[in-house]
């Protein structure tokens, strides 16, 4: 792994520590690893779907609208840090973190 995804791994786990409340963040991601493995072909909008419906199984307590918002943001950190774990995918991760920085602005 690069210097430059060890750093934006780094950097993304400390802000998800601030927001992700405990383990939530690794059990998002671990989501987001399962459903990729289920549904290698899906395209990203159905994997979103099915990421979000299991996690509204999971997490009822937490699925009201601020908190949908901070689950969209984790959701689409988990894309960049799992992308940023593979360097023959890098250039996704960037774009992804990209979008992660829209959603803060």
């Amino acid at each position: 792994m690069s210097v430059g995804n060890q750093i934006e791994e780094a950097v993304i786990s400390t802000f998800v520590d601030l927001i992700g409340h405990g383990n939530v963040f690794a059990r998002i991601v671990s989501e987001i690893e399962r459903t990729n493995a289920a549904m290698p072909n899906a395209t990203g909008k159905d994997k979103r779907a099915k990421v979000w419906a299991d996690l509204d199984i999971i997490f009822d307590d937490l699925i009201e609208p601020i908190a949908k918002n901070i689950i969209n943001l984790l959701i689409e950190l988990g894309v960049a840090y799992t992308y940023a774990q593979n360097p023959v995918l890098g250039q996704v991760a960037r774009q992804a973190a990209n979008v992660a920085e829209d959603k803060l602005k």
